[in-house]
Order: structure tokens, then sequence, then C-alpha cells
């Protein structure tokens, strides 16, 4: 449970940011890649296809980026406002599929976030609050059911967090305090209602 996907709200836009430097750097005005505009420069693969584009201003990025997987398919896109993200930002599958969308405010994720299995069903759901987890998160099953209802406050888990199987059963409770599980119980544990054992919770 520990490893579930419930942070990859954050990791969208940290991947995004660090794709979109990287590409800055090798697009710098002496560097080999550019394009011959005053503010647009470009990346690209071994192969010449483009990687990614991003508009520069006074030096910081200003306007659309863009980054694209090898086989030409858009990978991420997004506006930065004088050096900082601000609207909405998208990452998406090689096969084109919406991958997530979380939005920005002066260089914060700021609002609702989701993240998409690449069938098209929502995995992930929730609110951001200055760049950290606030409120209630939600995760699915790629067959669209509810797999894990996690409550945050400031970017920490606290309060009780549930979990379900692939039918949508509720299996598991666990209690958070300043982000460490201190309590759980199984409901349904070989057709029995019993606390989870020291190592049992530490899964979660």
């Amino acid at each position: 449970m520990k490893n579930f996907a419930i942070f990859c709200l954050f990791l969208l836009a940290l991947v995004f940011v660090n794709s979109s430097f990287a590409a800055e750097e090798s697009c710098l005005p002496n560097g080999k890649d550019k394009i011959a505009t005053d503010s647009l420069f470009c990346d690209y693969y071994p192969n010449g296809k483009l990687k990614g584009e991003l508009h520069l201003k006074n030096r910081k990025m200003d306007g659309p980026i863009k980054n694209y997987y090898e086989n030409g398919t858009i990978k991420e896109e997004g506006t930065f406002k004088d050096g900082k993200q601000e609207g909405l930002f998208k990452s998406y599958y090689e096969s084109g599929a919406l991958q997530g969308e979380v939005f920005f405010k002066d260089g914060k994720q700021e609002g609702i976030a989701k993240a998409y299995h690449e069938n098209g069903k929502l995995q992930e759901e929730g609110t951001l609050k200055e760049g950290k987890q606030d409120g209630l998160i939600k995760g699915y099953y790629e067959n669209g059911n509810l797999q894990v209802e996690r409550i945050f406050k400031n970017g920490k888990q606290e309060g009780q967090g549930k979990f379900y199987d692939e039918n949508g059963t509720l299996i598991v409770t666990v209690e958070y305090k300043n982000d460490s599980p201190v309590s759980g119980i199984c409901l349904d544990c070989d057709g029995i209602e019993r606390p989870l054992t020291k190592d049992e919770l530490s899964e979660f």
C-alpha cells in the first residue's frame, strides 16, 4: 500500500519542471540545438525529432512549453509566466492518452489535480494548496472502483485512511497522525476482523 501512486499528483509537476529546465539548458543561444528566433528555443532527439520547445523572455521561461516523446506524441504541456508555472499543466502517456493534469498559481500547485490510468479511467484526484496536498485524496483501480481515501492537512496525512479491494469493498482502515500510521483494522482477514500488526501497519 505504501507504494500506491497517490503521490503522483506531485511527481507529475516535478518531472515536468525538471524536464523543462533540462530543455532550457540545451537550448540556450550558445547551444547546438536552437531556433533562430528571439524567444523560441528547441531541443531535439539524436534522430532529429523535436524533444521540447520553450519560450524565454529576459532569460526567464515565459509562455507555452511543450515536451514530446521520440515518436512525436506530446508528453507534457503548460505555460510559464515570468519564470514560474502558471495555469493548467498536462502530462500524457506515449499512446497519447491523458496521464494527469494539475493547476499552478505563481509557481505552486493549486486547486484540483487529477491523474488517469492509460485506459482513460480516473486514477487519482485531490486538492493541492500552495504546493501541498490538502483535503481528501482518492485513488481508483483501473476498473473504476474506489481503491483508497486519505485525508491530508498541509501535506501530511491525518485522520482515517480507507482502503478497498478491486470490488469496491472496504477492507482496511488506518489512523494517521502527523503523516504516520498509528493504528489500523483489517475488516476481513481470513474471515475475521482484527487489528493490524506492527509489520502490517508499516506497509501503510
